[in-house]
């Protein structure tokens, strides 16, 4: 047993863990917990962003009214409900999951946007896991006038 008085004036045993976890629920309270976006971009530049409420299923879709995160009536290749996103916490607290699930006849594709950009076809469900604010993963709904950025915010 490591006994050790913390500034806070609480006693712990550092052999089971190197933060007092008295001061370590208290900097949990204070840090702001980082959420998910998804940004919806047309192809004519224009592009809205929605906060995430983790645990919350948005639809996404043509449809304003089905749908939480409406995209413009112009893109007729996108569904009246295109697909269903949520977000969860991951096992570490820190980042986010965030599953994007079809539900059109027209599809979504993923696209990688490396050095050499690729688009593939998804399954019915996809997951992709965020860890900071760099990490961003892009969708296309339907063809390739509409795309979805999922991202972290700061």
């Amino acid at each position: 047993m490591d006994l050790r008085k913390c500034v806070c004036g609480k006693i712990y045993d550092a052999e089971r863990g190197k933060l007092c976890p008295f001061c370590k629920e208290r900097m949990e309270e204070m840090m702001p917990k980082r959420t998910a976006y998804v940004k919806i971009m047309y192809k004519d530049g224009m592009a809205e962003r929605y906060d995430l409420i983790p645990g919350t299923e948005y639809a996404v879709g043509r449809s304003k009214a089905v749908c939480q995160i409406a995209v413009r009536d112009q893109f007729t290749d996108v569904s009246r409900v295109h697909c269903a996103i949520k977000t969860f916490e991951d096992m570490s607290g820190i980042g986010k999951i965030v599953k994007i699930r079809d539900l059109s006849n027209n599809g979504i594709a993923a696209l990688n946007r490396n050095a050499k950009p690729s688009i593939r076809k998804i399954n019915k469900e996809s997951m992709v896991e965020l860890r900071s604010e760099a990490d961003k993963y892009y969708f296309l709904l339907g063809g390739k006038n509409v795309a979805i950025e999922i991202g972290m915010n700061k």
